[in-house]
């Protein structure tokens, strides 16, 4: 069995098994995944993904 993985436009990923590691910044979308056998293609399922950015904080101390 194999399986069909599709992600977000700019996310990476890798995938050796049924699960799947996968990488984003800022990017939230859906995850879809299709299992492929002798028998055929399953039909998709979609997982919705949201990224939560946290915020960007600068501190300028300056030191005497």
């Amino acid at each position: 069995m194999s399986y069909s993985l599709s992600l977000p436009s700019g996310w990476s990923g890798t995938s050796t098994s049924n699960s799947i590691s996968a990488t984003t910044v800022t990017a939230s979308g859906n995850i879809t995944v299709s299992a492929i056998n002798a028998c055929g293609t399953s039909s998709a399922q979609t997982l919705s993904v949201t990224v939560n950015v946290l915020p960007l904080v600068c501190i300028h101390i300056k030191i005497q």
